[in-house]
């Protein structure tokens, strides 16, 4: 036998409407990046590198990040590099990443 949970909110049961909304909330709450979180992976896997990452929707994000590691590096490379420290992420929790890798020279030009 299967059990049912029924959500409560001010002890009435919710509206199937409002407990889809309910769900839809404490899933983004639980399953959903922030940047911080991102920063942190990629610092892990490249040590030393400065990274900055934004998002306005918890699931799209852009990084900036800024690695002598990228010197002498394609843009492709430098880009797999990163997806690396993030691993299974991207494209599930980090639906899309918009990303600038630059050397500290290069960023110095920019």
């Amino acid at each position: 036998m299967e059990t049912q949970c029924i959500y409560l909110y001010n002890g009435c049961p919710l509206t199937a409407l409002a407990e889809s909304v309910f769900k839809s909330i404490i899933f983004r709450i639980e399953f959903f990046m922030n940047p911080a979180e991102i920063e942190q992976l990629i610092l892990a896997g490249l040590p030393g590198c400065q990274v900055r990452v934004l998002s306005d929707d918890g699931t799209h994000f852009e990084a900036v990040v800024v690695t002598e590691a990228f010197e002498g590096k394609r843009s492709l490379q430098r880009h797999q590099m990163i997806y690396k420290t993030l691993g299974e992420l991207v494209g599930g929790e980090i639906h899309a990443l918009s990303i600038q890798a630059m050397t500290p020279s290069e960023q110095g030009g920019a």
